[in-house]
């Protein structure tokens, strides 16, 4: 009995594949490997409430074995209707959920993301190879692979880890010296986004030191001075007594669990980072209190000016603050607010307390604006830069007889200001959304007077080593036209 084809082209026609099975009959004829060789790698990959389609099942017994154990959502398809009418004369009163369709694999009629899983043994072996080559590498502890687009991907992964276990190793050998610092991004298997980042600091060795500790910042506090900086790092370092520190950050846009599910989760990290002739695989690990902190996002957009921005709550010791964030300056925080609860008919809710400055330099601005309006008569100032709106919203509601106009380029920022930060408008606080430059030049040759122009608009270039106010701000004409 002869089934093979005379020639290549056979491989694709029907009329050889219902030849095929009526000459072999029902005897199961498997290509390649059978299921025992093949359970391992398929359960590894497939869950038994995934929805399979095996393409050119012929009379392989495949389907049916990952039926008998729990795979009850199988359609099987071949192109060959002879062997389809076979597959259910065999399988419809024991297996009667277990599908055999005639269908071509090049033309089928399924909607599109109908199937999860696709099982092919032997048809895509027929087809012209792809013209990107699938690549999937596991360069982690765990069991799943991870696919990249392209061997240059590949390349800059295993790269990066080469540089992590090249780190890691160095810190095992040798202290980073009291001025230096290192810091790396830890991400989950899968993930584009780092999940921690991980800033490691020695102090000048003392023997009565611990030798090696980690510190968790609770999330919502890593923009605070003691976290964000380098010489707050070297004061928290001094703090916990430690000759060498792992101070680990938590990134936004990510969910964590409570304290002891974060710690066992960084725990084999951390370890990789302690200092020479550290052996204790039990790390301590410290932190403001007994839990990780909590981080409420309550809007997350963008704007032209501003790019990507968030505005989050944060709980302080037992105080409730609301902060602006730019996602590309994210441990600065661009403007902060206290929140306080009231009150009301329908029950206690949250707002904003302008009666209260977090910003130290708001406070010397607002004294600096009160002695400049003192004892003048309908006194007017500018302030140029709005973000949330505090320092304008404060001057408003302990300085009611001054003329407050805030100018900002942004009218996200209005709107942010309005909605989040309990910015008000009236006749005596206004906001002109136009460039701070542009207006200060028009002012000065409209002849208009301020008791005081005030700057609290942040630098979005990172490269000048000055945060605010911009650059632009500090050019000759501008600060000629602010000249009393």
């Amino acid at each position: 009995m002869n089934l093979l084809p005379k020639s290549r082209e056979e491989f694709s026609q029907k009329e050889y594949w219902d030849s095929f099975f009526k000459k072999r009959g029902a005897k199961a004829f498997e290509w390649y490997c059978e299921y025992p060789e093949l359970s391992e790698h398929l359960h590894k990959y497939i869950k038994q409430q995934n929805d399979i389609l095996i393409i050119g099942c012929g009379n392989s017994t495949l389907g049916r074995d990952l039926y008998d154990i729990g795979y009850s959502k199988i359609t099987n398809i071949d192109i060959s209707q002879v062997v389809i009418r076979q597959m259910l004369a065999q399988n419809e009163k024991e297996r009667p959920n277990l599908k055999y369709l005639q269908m071509d694999a090049l033309n089928m009629s399924f909607n599109d993301e109908h199937f999860s899983v696709v099982l092919d043994k032997v048809v895509c072996t027929k087809f012209k190879a792809l013209p990107q080559k699938i690549l999937e590498v596991n360069l982690t502890d765990s069991d799943k692979m991870q696919r990249y687009e392209s061997i240059a991907d590949v390349i800059e992964q295993i790269s990066s880890v080469q540089q992590a276990a090249f780190i890691c190793s160095g810190l095992k050998r040798t202290s980073i010296g009291q001025e230096s610092e290192v810091s790396l991004d830890l991400y989950k298997a899968g993930d584009v986004k780092p999940r921690f980042t991980v800033y490691v600091v020695d102090a000048k060795h003392d023997r009565h030191n611990s030798q090696y500790a980690a510190f968790i910042v609770p999330q919502g506090r890593e923009a605070e001075w003691l976290f964000s900086t380098k010489m707050g790092r070297k004061h928290l370092i001094k703090m916990t007594k430690t000759n060498r520190l792992a101070i680990v950050t938590m990134h936004r846009g990510q969910q964590f669990g409570d304290f002891d599910q974060v710690q066992s989760e960084l725990n084999d990290a951390i370890c990789n980072l302690a200092p020479p002739n550290c052996n204790n695989r039990k790390i301590p690990f410290l932190s403001l209190g007994s839990d990780v902190g909590k981080r409420e996002t309550r809007l997350e957009s963008s704007s032209q000016f501003s790019g990507d921005f968030a505005v989050e709550d944060v709980e302080i010791e037992g105080n409730k603050f609301r902060r602006l964030f730019y996602l590309s300056s994210q441990l600065v925080i661009q403007s902060e607010a206290k929140l306080k609860t009231i009150k009301t008919r329908k029950g206690k809710r949250e707002i904003v307390d302008l009666t209260h400055l977090t910003c130290k330099h708001h406070i010397y601005m607002s004294v600096a604006t009160h002695a400049a309006c003192n004892g003048k008569h309908k006194p007017s100032i500018i302030a140029v830069g709005l973000g949330g709106g505090g320092l304008c919203s404060f001057l408003h509601k302990f300085l009611p007889h001054t003329k407050i106009t805030a100018v900002d380029i942004d009218p996200e920022m209005l709107k942010v200001a309005t909605d989040w930060f309990g910015l008000s408008q009236s006749d005596s606080l206004k906001v002109v959304v136009k460039d701070g430059v542009q207006y200060l030049e028009e002012a000065a040759k409209n002849n208009e007077h301020f008791d005081a122009i005030l700057f609290d608009v942040d630098s979005k270039d990172s490269t000048m080593g000055l945060s605010c106010p911009p650059k632009q701000f500090l050019e000759n004409s501008v600060i000629e036209n602010t000249k009393v």
